[in-house]
């Protein structure tokens, strides 16, 4: 099998603070869809409308565009967009993307919306327990999301808030990551992330990583129950 070319996406982040703790706006996609069933960010396929001066300027247009078509929330040209990660789908996967994560404090008091044929759920999650969601299976979600999320909690930890979290790392080092999928039924999926030391010495050898990374998960197992 030759592995599909993945098509390039963006996701928005959406990110606000609430008595202290950050929250993060999740939506669960339906059934038939790209990831139905799993609770993600808000984004998609970068289209040609998203072109831009370069790629980040692209990309950003496709996730500011994309969180608007499905949050109804919508972020200016103004608006700090903070490049936060890039992910891959493993190769001979059905379906494929290289996608682009920017995170980004949602508008103040903004009240999301969605449209039900694209989206089952859109609500706001305590980033701490969307990960206990995402350990129990209570809130399905692939690798890319819970590591992002594993991210964003020790982030904000360390900077102490939201404001510092953007500020902090605006200049973050993005590299691209593609986790090994080790094992797959309908009950759990594993992953291995390409820091974990089991990874080894092989063809698909990342490239060197950036220190930030050792401090996340690096092997998954998470449940593929819905609800």
């Amino acid at each position: 099998m030759t592995a599909e070319q993945p098509r390039l996406a963006a996701t928005l982040i959406l990110l606000r603070e609430r008595a202290g703790a950050l929250q993060v706006l999740l939506q669960q996609r339906p059934a038939g869809l790209a990831f139905g069933g799993q609770w993600a960010f808000p984004g998609g396929g970068v289209e040609p409308s998203d072109s831009g001066a370069d790629l980040l300027a692209t990309l950003r247009n496709a996730a500011r565009r994309e969180a608007y078509e499905e949050t109804g929330l919508q972020l200016g040209a103004r608006d700090a967009l903070v490049c936060w990660a890039r992910w891959i789908t493993p190769a001979h996967r059905p379906r494929r993307f290289d996608t682009w994560f920017f995170a980004a404090a949602a508008p103040v008091d903004a009240r999301p919306r969605f449209d039900a044929g694209e989206t089952l759920a859109l609500e706001w999650w305590m980033v701490g327990d969307a990960l206990e969601g995402g350990a129990s299976g209570a809130l399905p979600m692939l690798p890319p999301t819970y590591i992002t999320l594993a991210d964003l909690r020790a982030v904000h930890a360390r900077q102490g808030d939201l404001a510092g979290l953007l500020r902090d790392e605006a200049n973050r080092e993005i590299v691209p990551l593609v986790p090994r999928i080790v094992h797959e039924d309908e009950a759990v999926l594993d992953a291995l992330m390409p820091w974990s030391d089991e990874w080894g010495i092989a063809a698909d050898a990342p490239e060197p990583l950036p220190d930030y990374l050792r401090a996340l998960p690096p092997r998954l197992r998470l449940p593929r129950r819905l609800g």
